[in-house]
């Protein structure tokens, strides 16, 4: 097996999406090359000397986007997720759906994915783009969950030795929908984020050949193993990876992926806490670790 770390030319073209044909020869290629998205380059596109002096992306680029559902009791379920680091590598994710008889799942199951990397150019693009919707202004906290709207979406962005959070809930107005309809842009195509009666005129798609999300949780565990290395103490991901092995059946993985969890509880974000504290989280996962063998990593709520 070929690590996902290995790094494709900047020449390459794009393969099959983490999961296509699971097993395949073409699958098996795709493991040797990172997939790449091809920009659509516009008049006067930059060339590649252009975007090496240029400030953008900065050295410490990172967007992570999350869109989530929130229950009466304030639960935030993980629906989506969309990754963008500074040397291009991407990854959009979804979650699995609830079980029967079950309105959320939790911990988040992300098991259909898709990974690429962005030419240059495109990431200078993306991350220019998010600074002209005027992110760094906007209130860390906008909207509101009117009855019967559960929709929440996070966008939290690092870059020159600072990060921003903005979490929007429900109908929220003015700039955010722009930086919605920037997010969009930059998606697998029929992928979007959406908030409830969102305005304005979507912004045209900024990317070609951009791999289709394909559902394999073994693709899944391998993309997060990429994401792990990338970010250690992102305690989010450790949470996601608590699912991907519990999921599994791999109980080891499951305890190595709560230790480290736990040691970074502190940190976890106040979109992903909501009404609930660390503590409670880690007691939620201490119960599905204690559950019987092949019980899912879901529960109602």
């Amino acid at each position: 097996m070929i690590s996902l770390r290995d790094r494709p030319s900047r020449r390459s073209i794009a393969g099959p999406s983490l999961g296509q044909g699971v097993g395949a020869t073409a699958w098996a290629a795709a493991r040797a090359v990172l997939l790449v998205a091809l920009l659509l380059a516009p008049a006067g596109c930059l060339t590649s000397d252009q975007v090496q002096t240029s400030i953008w992306p900065p050295k410490d680029f990172h967007l992570d986007v999350r869109s989530s559902s929130v229950s009466p009791l304030g639960v935030v379920t993980d629906l989506q997720r969309f990754t963008v680091f500074a040397d291009g590598f991407a990854a959009y994710r979804e979650a699995e759906a609830p079980p029967p008889g079950q309105d959320q799942s939790w911990p988040p199951l992300f098991g259909t994915v898709a990974a690429w990397r962005m030419r240059p150019e495109s990431t200078r693009i993306l991350a220019r783009m998010l600074a002209g919707t005027g992110l760094a202004d906007q209130p860390e906290e906008q909207g509101e969950l009117q009855e019967g709207e559960t929709r929440s979406l996070a966008v939290q962005v690092t870059w020159f030795e600072d990060s921003r959070l903005v979490v929007v809930r429900g109908r929220a107005y003015g700039p955010v929908y722009r930086l919605i309809h920037v997010l969009n842009a930059f998606l697998p195509e029929g992928k979007e984020f959406w908030l409830p009666e969102i305005q304005g005129d979507p912004e045209p798609r900024r990317l070609a050949r951009v791999p289709a999300p394909a559902r394999s949780l073994a693709d899944a565990r391998e993309l997060q193993a990429e994401l792990l290395r990338r970010r250690p103490d992102d305690p989010e991901l450790w949470l996601e990876e608590f699912a991907l092995a519990q999921a599994q059946g791999d109980r080891a993985g499951a305890v190595k992926a709560y230790d480290e969890l736990a040691a970074r509880a502190a940190r976890l974000r106040r979109d992903t806490l909501m009404l609930r504290s660390a503590e409670a989280v880690l007691a939620e996962l201490r119960e599905l670790l204690a559950a019987p063998d092949g019980a899912p990593a879901s529960r109602p709520r």
